[in-house]
């Protein structure tokens, strides 16, 4: 179903990505959006993955913000160094967006109803838990965007990496997606933990 091509990175390793066949019908086209890029609208602060979430959702309905224009509605400092779901629900409900906090209830099955809604979900995810990392030293919680899936195969856009080559439309198997989910609770976090859009 999928096709595999190599790319190399910087330790000389080769990295394996798949491209998306037409007939994978759950997977929204959802532009990645960075945190930590060669741009200069991402610079607010050097952790706003949650923000960047939430810009590549806006963006998915069609709204273009940048990343500091999301963090600076959430009211936080320049420089802060996290981000809980009351920010990202300010922000994202100053652009038309609102959100509903899954506090120990993001499971699995929601996620792929909210998919084949044609809704993201962001979650929360236990980023030494993730099988791909841009950062192998950061041992911390972390937003992601779920954008699709594929059977048992979920596809996520990671904000942390520096380029949309590396960081969109990221494999995980769901075992191993619902063992990042689960592993936020080692950095004192409510395991799964995320955010779903409210329907009226």
């Amino acid at each position: 179903m999928t096709q595999l091509y190599s790319l190399t990175i910087k330790d000389g390793a080769f990295h394996f990505w798949p491209i998306l066949d037409e007939a994978v019908e759950h997977v929204l086209p959802v532009k990645w959006i960075g945190q930590n890029t060669v741009r200069t609208d991402d610079d607010l602060s050097k952790s706003d993955c949650g923000p960047a979430c939430v810009a590549m959702w806006l963006g998915y309905r069609g709204l273009t913000v940048s990343v500091d224009d999301v963090s600076r509605v959430t009211g936080k400092a320049p420089g802060y160094t996290y981000t809980i779901f009351a920010d990202l629900d300010k922000a994202a409900n100053y652009y038309g967006l609102d959100l509903v906090h899954q506090l120990g209830t993001l499971t699995l099955s929601l996620i792929k109803s909210e998919i084949d809604a044609r809704r993201p979900a962001i979650a929360l995810a236990h980023y030494p838990s993730l099988p791909e990392r841009f950062d192998t030293k950061y041992a911390l919680s972390h937003w992601i965007l779920i954008i699709g899936y594929d059977g048992e195969t979920f596809f996520y856009n990671d904000p942390y990496w520096p380029t949309e080559f590396d960081g969109a439309t990221i494999p995980i198997s769901a075992a191993q997606l619902l063992k990042a989910l689960q592993n936020v609770a080692i950095n004192g976090n409510t395991p799964m933990q995320g955010a779903i859009e409210k329907v009226q």
